[in-house]
């Protein structure tokens, strides 16, 4: 444009040219200076009509009408969460935190986007992947600049908050994700579609897994319309219709493809025997690198599938009653009975007070270092990296027999890796306690007068486990993953750290049973208050200091770590705040 149209010294000339379809403006200034810039459409912007316009959106004209809708969209938070009456630790709240609400849904809502593209789909067989039919998903995303694409278990709970605010949206956004299943009754975990999408993504993490579940978040807003006033379920059922079909073949493709080595237990697909990290990955289940079974096998059962599967059961059983279908009703109400048996058979280890995980397993050992070495075929047609606990006596696997070299640190030793060197290793209970151990509380599959839901509670309440000045942290403080990376550079993602998703489900269950009669009905209602306020207080704290959701709070000292900013299911503090559950 510049030599085209005769600009001079680096400035654009004031010209447009016929036809054009780009508009460029140039702005030369000494910094600290102020623009506003005024689009009207239509016209070329002269006469007195327009000056009227400019000068109604720009300057102080233009501050005091975004003052003004400033307050109305504050007013309306207020409102529709009923901001007034919220009380935190028995006194009303200060304008700081209605502030603080308004911003945290703010920078929810801006997360909200529309997604066209093809999916990558794994092949079964190790071959090449094969791109999906092209699908279009309106959704919300956890993090714009690092996350920008759509989470089958965030959006569930993105869903919660979403629905709060505007649930015509809410209702948009499902029947987009239900739309994207396919005629098996698999939706895959990321919604990773079209070139743009996957350039943001790893390569080896791009392809989707036909045979990996994902925790099946989106039923709990449906759960909670379900649990609603008669009059906010009546008006939701028509949808509830429309959904029925692919909800019954999302839970059929769940039961069939993640069954357990028993009756009515589950297994996460995915997990990788060949996995050289200290734990083996369970990508599927939401929670990564939280520890499983030591070693991956068929025979493992996973307490969290479980609880997702009995939930899931429930709500048909309450939708399919709502809607005047009385055998279906009976049919998953048979099943989550069913169910409920295999949690307290399979997976309450008394000894430990906690529902845990099964599988080939050491509940104690030692970390040692080992040393990685580079071992071939014996044709020399491959290689692999391999570690070995004696460096002198190279050890290679049967696969690759041949000892070739010492890796080098880059710093003039040798690389080494820590491993975990098992001691009793047998098909056991898995004692991690954290999280997992928490989700049937979470998702109220408890009985209230029953023996677990004090033990439960008590594990959540120890400092020297879950319990901090901020929330409860993933996994306990005296587990021996705690806060240790699972390979180099593979930092701790769910051994420890603070996650706000979860902690609003924990908040969930103990409102639920403060609710219900039962022997712990008042500690319930102690700890919700309690895990609340903390929740809420630092989470605001680190707003004020930082000006960022996060995606995880560190639990020695409440400060946001890892992402920022992280807009997605960390906005639930409003609804924690709120008490929308």
């Amino acid at each position: 444009v510049l030599r085209k149209r005769g600009g001079r010294g680096g400035h654009l000339p004031d010209a447009a040219e016929k036809g054009a379809t780009l508009l460029v403006l140039q702005f030369t200034g000494t910094p600290p200076f102020q623009v506003d810039l005024v689009f009207v459409p239509g016209g070329c912007g002269d006469g007195d009509g327009y000056a009227s316009l400019y000068s109604q959106l720009s300057g102080d004209a233009l501050t005091q009408l975004l003052a003004k809708r400033q307050r109305t969209y504050e007013e309306e938070v207020a409102s529709r969460f009923n901001l007034d009456e919220v009380r935190l630790n028995g006194s009303r709240i200060d304008e700081s935190v209605k502030t603080f609400a308004a911003g945290v849904l703010g920078a929810a809502l801006g997360s909200v986007g529309y997604f066209h593209g093809k999916s990558l789909i794994a092949s079964a067989d190790g071959g090449a992947p094969t791109e999906s039919a092209a699908a279009s998903l309106f959704t919300m995303v956890p993090s714009r600049p690092f996350f920008p694409r759509g989470f089958l278990w965030d959006e569930g709970f993105h869903q919660m908050l979403l629905g709060a605010w505007r649930p015509a949206i809410a209702d948009d956004v499902l029947l987009h994700w239900l739309a994207l299943m396919d005629d098996d009754g698999w939706i895959s975990r990321e919604q990773i579609l079209g070139a743009e999408a996957r350039s943001r993504v790893p390569a080896e993490f791009v392809p989707q897994h036909p045979t990996q579940a994902n925790p099946p978040a989106l039923l709990l807003r449906i759960d909670a319309l379900l649990r609603s006033s008669d009059e906010v379920r009546s008006s939701w059922l028509p949808t509830g219709r429309l959904l029925w079909p692919r909800l019954c073949r999302w839970y059929a493709w769940l039961v069939r493809t993640q069954a357990g080595p028993r009756a009515w237990t589950y297994r996460w697909r995915g997990r990788d025997a060949t996995d050289k990290r200290l734990n083996a990955m369970t990508l599927a289940s939401g929670l990564d690198d939280y520890p499983r079974a030591h070693v991956p096998t068929d025979e493992e059962r996973h307490v969290d599938l479980l609880c997702w599967v009995a939930f899931f059961s429930r709500l048909l059983s309450a939708l399919a009653t709502a809607l005047d279908l009385p055998s279906e009703a009976q049919e998953y109400a048979a099943q989550h009975d069913a169910q409920i048996r295999s949690l307290m058979n399979n997976h309450w280890h008394a000894r430990a007070g906690a529902f845990c995980d099964w599988g080939l397993h050491a509940n104690a050992g030692r970390f040692a270092r080992h040393t990685v070495v580079k071992c071939s075929t014996a044709d020399g047609s491959s290689a692999v990296e391999h570690s070995v606990a004696d460096a002198r006596r190279p050890n290679c696997p049967q696969s690759h027999p041949r000892f070739l070299f010492h890796l080098g640190d880059g710093q003039g030793g040798l690389l080494t890796v820590e491993k975990f060197e098992p001691r009793g290793l047998r098909e056991q209970w898995v004692e991690h306690l954290g999280y997992v151990s928490l989700f049937p509380l979470m998702l109220r599959l408890l009985p209230a007068g029953g023996l677990q839901l004090p033990r439960l509670l008590q594990l959540l309440s120890d400092p020297e486990q879950l319990w901090t000045p901020y929330g409860i942290r993933s996994l306990s403080k005296a587990d021996r993953m705690h806060g240790r990376a699972n390979a180099p550079g593979d930092e701790p993602y769910w051994r420890g750290a603070i996650w706000i998703n979860l902690n609003y489900l924990i908040l969930v269950g103990l409102k639920h049973y403060a609710s219900t009669q039962g022997p712990m009905q008042e500690r319930c209602a102690e700890l919700h208050e309690s895990l609340r306020l903390n929740l809420v207080k630092n989470m605001q704290r680190e707003w004020e200091r930082t000006g960022y959701l996060w995606e995880q709070y560190s639990p020695s000292t409440g400060k946001g770590q890892r992402t920022h900013p992280f807009n997605g299911w960390s906005a639930l503090v409003l609804l924690a705040l709120a008490e929308i559950y």
